[in-house]
């Protein structure tokens, strides 16, 4: 009669975030009573390879050990592993301070594989919300918000006569001297 099998270390699930890239999802088990097989869910396929899977979420490893000549095989078992969403850095916010032109200013927070920015565009002064949208929220975490666009309205007069304006209400400053307001930067 064989001996009853057994495992030494059983597989433990390894601490892992997002990257992009399949990832091993457990520590490798031991034993000296056959061979420790592993499969990635109820439905996937049992082999000595250890699953690896890419996306954010909650995955289930099963495993078992198939005994050797001498043992008795291991009943299967499972451990849930888990990939953390990776957390994107907010975008530093754009410190230079813009100023009315009459030409377009383009705030300076650019899209890249993250996350898309849209409306950092502005000719006129005044204010605007600057949107960064993340692509992938199945696997990336909101970021948090931070600063956006800001163009001062003061333009086009001397200091001396911007201050005069403005005691007087500002009833002769134009629509782009009129004010200085900031823009905010939010994540969506």
């Amino acid at each position: 009669a064989k001996a009853q099998g057994s495992i030494d270390n059983v597989p433990t699930a390894k601490e892992l975030t997002y990257t992009g890239q399949a990832q091993e999802l457990v520590n490798a088990g031991s034993n000296a009573t056959g061979t420790i097989q592993y499969k990635l869910g109820a439905e996937g396929e049992y082999s000595t390879s250890i699953p690896k899977a890419t996306n954010a979420g909650t995955h289930t490893v099963y495993y078992k050990v198939v005994g050797d000549a001498n043992h008795n095989d291991v009943s299967e078992a499972r451990v849930e592993v888990t990939i953390a969403k990776m957390k994107i850095d907010v975008p530093p916010a754009d410190e230079n301070q813009y100023t009315y032109t009459g030409n377009v200013i383009k705030y300076g927070v650019e899209s890249n594989e993250y996350y898309t920015v849209i409306n950092n565009i502005r000719k006129e002064a005044g204010s605007q919300e600057v949107v960064i949208t993340l692509k992938d929220t199945n696997n990336t975490e909101k970021c948090p918000i931070g600063r956006g666009l800001i163009i001062p309205a003061y333009i086009g007069l001397d200091e001396t006569a911007m201050w005069a304006a403005l005691a007087e209400g500002a009833k002769s400053l134009s629509k782009n001297t009129a004010r200085q307001t900031k823009v905010r930067l939010s994540c969506k």
